[in-house]
């Protein structure tokens, strides 16, 4: 009787609990996993990170007229990008704030990444910067752009690391050329915003 059992079970577990030992059932379940592995890298995803920044500037104004944190370089911000994943390619749009002591800049930015692999990835930047001063850059002013809005490009390197299922966490850097010149009495002061440098962190949501 324990033999018969057996053998009706042996009999079972091939039939039923075994499926993909058919090899007609095996390119079923690869073909399958391909799709499914190419449906992961094709979607949306939103990001939102935080910076931090070092922009260098060209500054002609002595620092006895200038307004407390004018000549301010370190700055810290966030942003919030969406795009679309396709194969090793990724376009994304959004934008990115950065506080300084007196100012802030505001980039709203198109860019294109390409994938070396599954997490490294280099990419392109355009775009447009505000800078925008919270108070004149200095104390007997007569006469200053106190917003300047310019085009702008970059480029940016980063890593993807995936955390659970459509949830990643990214490091990355970028450089960005503002070149924002704020003239002073019809320049005969200037202050240049030059290059922006970010390190950023952030978490990325695919769907």
């Amino acid at each position: 009787m324990t033999k018969i059992i057996l053998f009706i079970s042996i009999i079972f577990l091939n039939l039923f609990a075994y499926p993909s030992l058919d090899p007609d059932v095996l390119n079923k379940n690869e073909e399958e996993y391909k799709q499914n592995n190419q449906d992961d890298k094709n979607h949306f995803f939103i990001s939102i990170g935080i910076n931090a920044s070092y922009i260098t500037m060209t500054n002609y104004l002595k620092e006895e007229y200038q307004t407390k944190g004018t000549d301010d370089q370190a700055g810290f911000g966030g942003e919030f990008l969406i795009g679309y994943r396709f194969l090793s390619y990724e376009a994304v749009t959004g934008f990115q704030k950065t506080f300084l002591d007196n100012a802030y800049i505001t980039n709203y930015m198109l860019g294109a990444n390409f994938y070396f692999n599954e997490q490294v990835y280099f990419g392109g930047i355009l775009g447009e910067s505000h800078l925008k001063w919270k108070k004149s850059p200095i104390t007997n002013t007569v006469k200053e752009n106190k917003e300047q809005v310019k085009k702008y490009y970059g480029f940016e390197m980063g890593l993807d690391n995936p955390l659970y299922n459509t949830l990643s966490f990214y490091t990355k850097y970028q450089i960005l050329f503002l070149d924002h010149k704020t003239n002073i009495n019809d320049q005969k002061g200037i202050i240049n915003h030059n290059i922006q440098n970010n390190i950023g962190i952030g978490v990325k949501y695919g769907f």
